[in-house]
């Protein structure tokens, strides 16, 4: 029997916080450069809870201390990261499982000088997703001809982009921005 993959449960935090009636969310700066949102691994023997390892890692990369948070999504999908995605110090061929919590403020707070973190507006990693303005260019003139692509050929495919992305004349539906997200 050939030896289990590594398994590694990654905790993430998406802190969002609405500033002049925009979405914005806390990220972090990985060692390469991109823009990230606080994560760590939760380690069973130096962490008690899942809560309190999260709380630690955001605290760490942030500066921020965290109130109600709430579990928001687990992703647990084989082979679903991509390159760009990985995980800084995992063994290799790690099967990360991510676990997504949610936390609310009412306002920005700032963030100290010595973090590399910064409060971004969410339209900036979701442009599909801010239709104050009527309904994205993007969508029509990138996202569909690529789902459509993708999708040629299957009909459950190309319904879930339909209904997903609201194509061919479907209603848009705001509270399927996570089938979006999983999508793309």
């Amino acid at each position: 029997m050939p030896a289990a993959s590594p398994l590694l449960i990654g905790l993430s935090a998406v802190m969002v916080a609405i500033q002049e009636g925009e979405p914005h969310v806390l990220v972090t700066r990985r060692p390469s450069g991109e823009e990230a949102l606080p994560f760590g691994p939760f380690d069973p023997d130096n962490h008690r809870t899942f809560d309190l390892s999260l709380r630690g890692w955001v605290r760490e990369q942030t500066g921020f201390e965290l109130g109600y948070v709430e579990q928001l999504y687990t992703f647990g999908d084989k082979d679903r990261e991509t390159p760009e995605a990985t995980v800084v110090d995992a063994p290799p061929n790690a099967h990360v499982i991510s676990v997504g919590y949610l936390a609310l403020t009412p306002e920005e707070k700032p963030v100290a000088a010595n973090f590399e973190a910064r409060w971004r507006s969410w339209y900036q990693y979701f442009p599909w997703e801010d239709h104050r303005g009527g309904r994205p260019a993007l969508i029509d003139a990138e996202i569909a001809p690529r789902l459509k692509t993708w999708a040629a050929g299957n009909e459950r495919r190309l319904e879930r982009a339909r209904t997903a992305f609201a194509l061919d004349g479907a209603r848009w539906a705001e509270e399927r921005v996570l089938e979006r997200y999983e999508l793309l």
